[in-house]
């Protein structure tokens, strides 16, 4: 019986022991390789904080209103449609909801209804995504969608380069009350 432990353990030590190890070390650097694989398939993008608000003007709601936040310090803007009570959830270019946290500044345009915008005040992403990059190459005649014909908006809060509306999107996002006179 001696014998046959001694034997055991002798191969045990010996080669098999080394193969016991590498095994285990093979499947240990498997799993770290695959833990740093997942860590890295995350969200792309910046990290967007969730913001609502309501538009109104002269204390009445405004209805079909595109809401663009345009970040000062550069990025991504996003933008919202008001529905009839002047409310907005902003959407990022990327068809996420929410905007970059930093300061903003806040353009209105008035959305002209085509007959095919949908139900309940929203915005399919096609055309807010039409709507972002029209904004952000300068908005020429040729590119940008249909407003400003018969807008309640003034014009000076049409243009980021004109705006005098800015707000803060905080860590956490928010609600802002957007007032014109």
């Amino acid at each position: 019986m001696r014998g046959i432990l001694h034997a055991k353990l002798s191969y045990f030590l010996s080669a098999g022991f080394t193969a016991v190890l590498r095994r285990q070390f093979q499947l240990s650097f498997l799993a770290l390789i695959a833990l740093f694989l997942q860590a890295g398939c995350g969200e792309s993008g910046p990290a967007l904080e969730y913001v609502t608000g309501t538009l109104k003007k002269g204390g009445e709601p405004l209805a079909s209103v595109s809401v663009t936040f345009h970040p000062v310090a550069g990025g991504v803007s996003s933008a919202g449609r008001t529905d009839s009570e002047g409310r907005f959830v902003l959407i990022s270019q990327s068809g996420k909801e929410g905007a970059v946290a930093g300061e903003h500044k806040v353009t209105l345009q008035q959305i002209q209804e085509t007959g095919g915008g949908g139900s309940g005040g929203g915005m399919d992403t096609s055309r807010m995504q039409e709507m972002l990059k029209a904004r952000q190459s300068g908005g020429s005649k040729n590119s940008a969608p249909e407003y400003n014909k018969g807008s309640v908006i003034p014009p000076e809060y049409e243009s980021a380069n004109k705006t005098t509306l800015k707000y803060t999107v905080n860590a956490g996002g928010g609600d802002f009350d957007i007032s014109l006179p």
